[in-house]
């Protein structure tokens, strides 16, 4: 007897839910590197913030030169504000591009569950009916050697 439509899909629907598993598996990572370079981004930040106040501060008694320092660190510091911002950014978009593939490929793996399912229906109903059909058949069969 040949293999059923349903059990060959089966095979189908494995190879789909092992994809889905490893999309979601690189969207989870994602998010985390994601959270990671958020916290960075609010620590160079609070640190940029934090040193400009202790400059407002002691700008009164340094020279012009210590302030000419104190400026050219806080540039530094703003450009790697700058570059974390572009990061996170990224990370914003990729998440976003690996939530599309993963949403797609959850609803391919419903769709041939749903598939199996519909297949599995039918091939009972068929099943049912060759079985009514040989009953009918044993039925009539009986019948004719009785009389």
């Amino acid at each position: 007897m040949a293999i059923k439509r349903s059990k060959r899909m089966a095979v189908v629907l494995t190879l789909a839910e092992r994809a889905e598993d490893q999309a979601a598996q690189r969207l989870q990572e994602a998010r985390q590197q994601q959270q990671l370079e958020q916290g960075k981004l609010q620590e160079l930040r609070d640190y940029f913030q934090d040193y400009a106040d202790q400059i407002d501060q002691q700008r009164q008694g340094l020279t012009a030169q210590t302030i000419m320092t104190y400026r050219h660190f806080l540039q530094q510091l703003e450009q790697s504000v700058s570059v974390q911002q572009t990061r996170v950014k990224q990370g914003e978009q990729l998440n976003e591009r690996l939530l599309v593939e993963w949403q797609q490929l959850y609803h391919r793996r419903r769709s041939i569950a749903e598939l199996i399912q519909r297949l599995q229906v039918s091939e009972n109903a068929a099943l049912e009916k060759q079985l009514q059909k040989e009953i009918d058949e044993l039925t009539t069969l009986s019948r004719h050697r009785n009389s």
